[in-house]
């Protein structure tokens, strides 16, 4: 139906290839996909931060925890920690970005946290700090 209306309606010498490519894209879509595809190179890292923020907000317990751990190494960040949608890109970016802030309370909870088994090696955090800086251009 749609295309029996489109068709009444313009005009196929007008487009490109007489119509036969006629598929418009959004171009927020198209640049999810490119971040998403670039994020793969270094989805090892992303998982690693993913996993360690899952495992805080996971329980009232392992929040309180990392609120200690916060006022114990002196961190100044207060901002709360975000779970990413993994499809969505700029999420991604917003969670690395406050995760980052909060590294060295990450690493206090890795020594003092038995269960915190996802902490992640400097190659990862750097990996996560290098990709956050070029989604912020975005």
């Amino acid at each position: 139906m749609i295309k029996t209306l489109l068709d009444e309606k313009l005009n196929k010498k007008d487009l490109l290839l007489s119509g036969r490519v006629f598929h418009v894209s959004c171009a927020a879509h198209i640049l999810n996909l490119i971040v998403q595809e670039g994020l793969k190179v270094i989805g090892d890292s992303i998982s690693k931060v993913r996993d360690s923020v899952l495992y805080l907000i996971g329980s009232a317990g392992k929040i309180d925890r990392f609120e200690e751990a916060t006022r114990l190494v002196h961190c100044s960040c207060y901002k709360k920690l975000e779970y990413d949608c993994p499809t969505r890109w700029n999420s991604t970016y917003l969670m690395l970005r406050t995760t980052i802030k909060y590294k060295e309370v990450f690493n206090k909870l890795s020594l003092t946290d038995t269960n915190y088994k996802s902490y992640p090696t400097e190659e990862q955090w750097s990996n996560a700090e290098d990709v956050s800086d070029k989604l912020k251009l975005f």
